[in-house]
């Protein structure tokens, strides 16, 4: 807030209604918005994109493939209320990346929302070594989203512990759609 002298005050009167401020820039500041998709999770490793292969199945593994943008590649992230965590949560069938019970180099799974908010369903999303892609960690376990080497089509991503490798690192990618008769 600026010191007290280079404050000014607004104030909204109404019959039933009185608003009033004394901090007028507030208003026309702006304000950060974190992007919550959807996105396409594409491996920097590989380049296949986190596909949910068409599942809807409470438990299902997620797969990855090339990448195209529809639907079943498409994720959201959801802020959960537990700091900078987020829910990953399927465009296409509404189940979020769930690290429950995983272990070093067990399958990523998808399921639905659990009743206490568990910590296997967050993720903390950074940035990762140089600047450009991302590294997503799962809360409840400590491991971290991984492609494993040699990736193909249809290779079911892991969780394993972090280290600073490619197959760690992702790109979130907004897709975008060109207009009609446009450039």
């Amino acid at each position: 807030m600026p010191p007290r002298s280079r404050q000014v005050s607004a104030e909204i009167s109404l019959p039933f209604l009185k608003i009033g401020t004394n901090d007028v820039g507030a208003f026309f500041k702006s304000r950060r918005r974190e992007p919550t998709g959807p996105f396409l999770l594409i491996s920097a490793d590989s380049g296949l994109a986190l596909d949910t292969a068409f599942h809807s199945r409470d438990g299902s593994a997620p797969h990855l493939w090339a990448a195209h943008g529809e639907l079943h590649q498409l994720w959201y992230l959801e802020a959960t209320g537990h700091g900078r965590e987020v829910h990953i949560i399927s465009a296409s069938n509404n189940l979020l990346l769930d690290g429950q019970a995983a272990g070093s180099g067990d399958h990523l799974r998808m399921r639905g929302r659990s009743d206490d908010d568990a910590a296997w369903q967050r993720w903390r999303v950074s940035v990762a070594p140089g600047l450009r892609t991302h590294r997503i960690i799962n809360a409840g376990t400590g491991f971290a989203l991984d492609c494993p080497h040699g990736a193909e089509a249809r290779t079911v991503p892991v969780l394993y512990e972090q280290h600073r490798g490619g197959n760690q690192q992702w790109l979130l990618v907004v897709p975008f759609v060109v207009p009609e008769g446009g450039d």
